[in-house]
C-alpha cells in the first residue's frame, strides 16, 4: 500500500523519510541503502533520519552478521505500532 509520506509526516511531525523508513520495515527488516533509495535521500540524509528514529525509540540499528559494513534497520515495538496507524491512516485516504 503507498501512502501520501508527507501529509502523514506534517501530522506526526516527522519528516517524510522517516514515515518511509517506518513503513518499508513493517514487513521486514531493510537495509540502510534500500530505505535512502525508496526515500530517495542520499546514505547520509538517511542515517540522520536512522539516529533520529532511533533515539526516539522507533527503530533499531544493527550490523548485518554477513557483511559488517552493511546495517539492518527494524522497527522497535512503538515503532510498529507507530507504522501501523501511518498504514490504516493512509488507507482512509
Amino acid at each position: 500500500m503507498i501512502v501520501d509520506a508527507f501529509k502523514i509526516a506534517s501530522r506526526r511531525r516527522l519528516g517524510p523519510s522517516a514515515c518511509v523508513v517506518l513503513l518499508e520495515t513493517l514487513e521486514t527488516p531493510q537495509t540502510a541503502g534500500a530505505l535512502a533509495k525508496a526515500a530517495g535521500v542520499s546514505s547520509a540524509a538517511i542515517t540522520g533520519t536512522m539516529d533520529r528514529l532511533t533515539e526516539a525509540g522507533l527503530v533499531k540499528v544493527e550490523r548485518c552478521e554477513i557483511d559488517r559494513r552493511r546495517v539492518l534497520v527494524t522497527l522497535t515495538q512503538k515503532g510498529e505500532h507507530l507504522a501501523k496507524q501511518f498504514n490504516r491512516e493512509g488507507g482512509d485516504q
